[in-house]
């Protein structure tokens, strides 16, 4: 494999960004003690009434919203719109060097060959160029999506809290300890 098609196809390899997310407690994972002798029946109403309370003070319903657990969310790098520039200015660059080398007639005739040559270097640097910004872009792209998948469980997750704090003291102001 020569080299521009080994440095090509690692290029071609999709990274992947990764977003984790934290783990929170649920309402489930408190632990409600009926300290004033409540039965059974009235802890379960209680419990019925705090988590509506809860859900309209907050606007986070645990039933129909999910808190992030501590997942891990793969972003995967979007497609490089610009991939394949490298060989284009090889291709374009040894086109028109040879063109150009053709008319320079020197000591030796025309200068094809060198002008190819110089042509294409020239050529891969700017296409390389031209990839790696695309490259950038699509990295980029990945990032900001990363980042708003994660700032999407963070406001999940803070609305979770509210409603576990709300919760709580709905229970606690009827005679339960919450833990």
């Amino acid at each position: 494999m020569n080299r521009i098609s080994k440095f090509l196809s690692t290029m071609l390899v999709a990274p992947i960004l990764i977003v984790a997310t934290p783990a929170l407690a649920a309402s489930g994972d408190l632990y409600v003690y009926p300290a004033n002798g409540q039965t059974t029946e009235q802890t379960k109403l209680d419990r019925y009434e705090c988590y509506v309370w809860a859900s309209k003070e907050t606007g986070y319903d645990p039933m129909q919203d999910k808190l992030p657990e501590g997942e891990v969310v793969r972003v995967p790098i979007g497609k490089n719109q610009k991939q394949g520039a490298t060989l284009v200015g090889t291709v374009i660059g040894a086109i028109a060097g040879a063109a150009i080398g053709s008319n320079d007639r020197g000591r030796h005739g025309s200068n094809k060959t060198g002008g190819a040559l110089i042509g294409a270097a020239a050529g891969t640097m700017i296409g390389a160029t031209i990839e790696q910004s695309g490259r950038n872009d699509a990295e980029s792209e990945a990032q900001e999506k990363a980042e708003s998948i994660a700032q999407d469980h963070s406001e999940i997750a803070a609305r979770g809290a509210s409603y576990r704090r709300a919760f709580s003291a709905c229970l606690e102001g009827r005679g339960y300890v919450v833990r």
